[in-house]
């Protein structure tokens, strides 16, 4: 264990510098200290049995210090936590260190604490706030038996104590030790190797154990040194390790690779329509698609080689491992495109449609009749060149705020009539006809959010926030949609196609065929053959892509987070599931995120300001359409 006085200097001067240290340490360990922080997380190796796992705990604290616990490898450990300690107390005037170990005497499955506090202990705050947080944690259902255990004594079973008395005494100096059952391993042998450990168990009480010492952190910060943090989540690491940015690139790699939407669109949509028409709508069209650009295999073998349990921040870890799973089953999805499994694929990605969306569907397709004469159409359309000209417009005002951005549209021919975007760009297919009435909506639902988040996220320093966290486009589709209320510009006829969408992802996935699902939404709700033909092929092309649920669902979802007092631009940091939005939160207070560069021109309007503010107190789907 390094230890001479030159390699402490250089521990002290990057310390009082406000400069982040990491060292490892020999024979094992490593000194992680992200900044100045009035607080150390302390874990030392028993030095004659296994202890698998319990310096994962330690690790995911911006300030900690792991190392051997043998005897010949005290005096140096201890002197570099003094070092440490005192270098930080001189910063913020008082400090708290925390030691971790795993005891084998405790109980398990359940999860089980002790807090070792000395009696000299003045701050009964502290450590009631630990205690209670501690007692939130749960892991496989099991809530958690906390137990304060005053004593003279808090340093692991058999290990001296890394600070004596009078280094303590009188210097604002506040020890604890947190002794902690290892649910995460075989409880029938306390010496069980890597291989009898429970990993999934052990990430989930990380992520636990970590937000819990963050607020006993905060409450001891705020009351026993010179300066309280904004918020508990500014006391999270700020400098994230190599290896979160190495998983983050490559994961972002591998989801640019392709593009799920478009490699699931048919090409020939507008000949597909022209035939299925001519055919009085009795024949089931053939879709062509682009062909696959990889191959799924060798696509599986990158993705899974991402080395994201090198992570030691538990949140990003979890947030990266549920973007490799998504990416996986996305995967999954191209290869089994235009087959029988393809569908049970798409519900295992999308989710089923369950009781309580199905009643709001058809709720509103009762309530909204199909409209008898004149078609919804009626104002006038604008060709696909028209509305294209209203966005690059749009988007030339976004450029004024952020120089990043791009004015490009595109029309396409191998796309069906609508509106993507992709990767910034907005696509519109040839045979597009834009009501005059619905445009600024349908402006603000593509450019006004989907085009402001992806620059947003790719404003950030982590890559995934542009290509979007798992489970983004829910939340995505669902605060487009609301962006249309704002705007004045959802209708009666657009609330029931995405009710309608809905109902033909339920006809796939019970296993009706094209027609069928073409004549639940023509013949039984009264849809127009276009628009009944466009919604039944986006829910049955290449072999059953029920994404269109996420719709109704995601706005449902927006709805009830604004009415629960959520801030609704903190979901246009980038591409973000509501899921995340915490994580975001957090991200942004322990600045590893930035705030986003661009706002939707929407919300300055006062007529979406009046809305959102009406929304705060609670309103329905059902209520936003007259």
């Amino acid at each position: 264990m390094p230890a001479s006085e030159e390699w402490l200097d250089l521990v002290r001067q990057r310390l009082a510098g406000n400069q982040r240290v990491r060292r490892t340490l020999e024979p094992w360990g490593r000194l992680h200290v992200d900044r100045q922080l009035p607080f150390l997380v302390v874990y030392r190796q028993p030095p004659q049995r296994e202890d698998a796992g319990t310096e994962r705990l330690a690790t995911t604290s911006a300030s900690y210090l792991c190392g051997s616990g043998a005897r010949s490898a005290h005096a140096a450990f201890s002197r570099l936590a003094r070092t440490v300690v005192d270098v930080q107390l001189e910063a913020f005037g008082g400090f708290l260190l925390l030691e971790l170990w795993a005891g084998p005497d405790l109980p398990g499955p359940k999860p089980a604490f002790r807090l070792h506090v000395p009696r000299s202990f003045a701050d009964d705050a502290t450590v009631n706030t630990l205690a209670a947080r501690l007692g939130a944690v749960r892991v496989r259902r099991h809530r958690a038996e906390v137990k304060i255990v005053r004593t003279a004594r808090t340093s692991p079973p058999g290990l001296p104590s890394l600070l004596r008395g009078a280094q303590v005494r009188d210097r604002n100096i506040q020890v604890i030790g947190l002794e902690v059952s290892p649910v995460w391993r075989d409880g029938e042998d306390d010496n069980a190797a890597v291989e009898k450990q429970y990993p999934l168990v052990l990430a989930a009480l990380a992520r636990q154990v970590s937000s819990a010492l963050k607020r006993c952190f905060y409450d001891f910060s705020c009351a026993n040194t010179e300066q309280c943090p904004v918020h508990y989540h500014s006391l999270g690491r700020r400098a994230l390790v190599k290896a979160a940015w190495t998983v983050d690139g490559e994961l972002a790699a591998v989801g640019n690779r392709f593009e799920l939407l478009l490699l699931c669109t048919p090409v020939n949509a507008e000949k597909a329509w022209d035939r299925f028409r001519r055919k009085d709508f009795a024949e089931i069209p053939k879709f062509r698609y682009r062909p696959l650009p990889l191959d799924p295999v060798l696509l599986k073998r990158r993705l899974y080689s991402i080395p994201v349990e090198r992570i030691e921040d538990p949140q990003l870890e979890r947030m990266f491992r549920q973007k490799q799973f998504e990416l996986d089953e996305q995967i999954t999805l191209l290869q089994n495109r235009e087959t029988p499994t393809f569908r049970a694929h798409s519900a295992g990605l999308y989710g089923p449609v369950d009781s309580k969306l199905l009643g709001l569907a058809r709720r509103i397709l009762k309530r909204h009749k199909a409209p008898q004469g004149k078609s919804a159409r009626t104002g006038g359309v604008l060709k696909p060149q028209e509305f294209a000209r209203m966005a690059r417009k749009e988007l030339r005002a976004y450029k004024r705020v952020h120089s990043a951005v791009s004015t490009k549209v595109e029309v396409r021919d191998d796309l069906p009539s609508g509106l993507m975007v992709s990767s910034g760009r907005l696509l519109m297919g040839a045979g597009s006809r834009i009501p005059k009435g619905r445009a600024d909506a349908l402006l603000q639902h593509e450019v006004g959010t989907h085009v402001v988040t992806w620059y947003n996220g790719r404003a950030q320093p982590l890559q995934l926030l542009a290509s979007g966290l798992a489970g983004y486009e829910e939340l995505q589709e669902g605060a487009a949609v609301l962006a249309e209320y704002l705007v004045g510009g959802l209708n009666a006829a657009r609330l029931r196609l995405l009710a309608a969408r809905v109902l033909a992802a339920r006809s796939v996935l019970e296993g009706q065929d094209f027609i069928e699902t073409f004549r639940l939404l023509h013949e039984t709700h009264g849809f127009e053959p276009r628009p009944a033909f466009n919604a039944t092929m986006r829910v049955h092309r290449a072999g059953g892509l029920t994404k269109d649920i996420i719709y109704l669902r995601g706005l449902q979802a927006v709805l009830e987070y604004i009415a629960g007092g959520g801030d609704f631009e903190i979901l246009l940091t980038g591409k973000v599931a509501l899921e995340h939005v915490g994580l975001v939160e957090e991200l942004l207070h322990r600045k590893v995120l930035r705030p986003p560069p661009l706002r939707p021109r929407f919300l300055d309007r006062p007529e979406a300001i009046d809305r959102l503010a009406r929304l705060r107190s609670g309103a329905s789907i059902e209520d936003l359409v007259k």
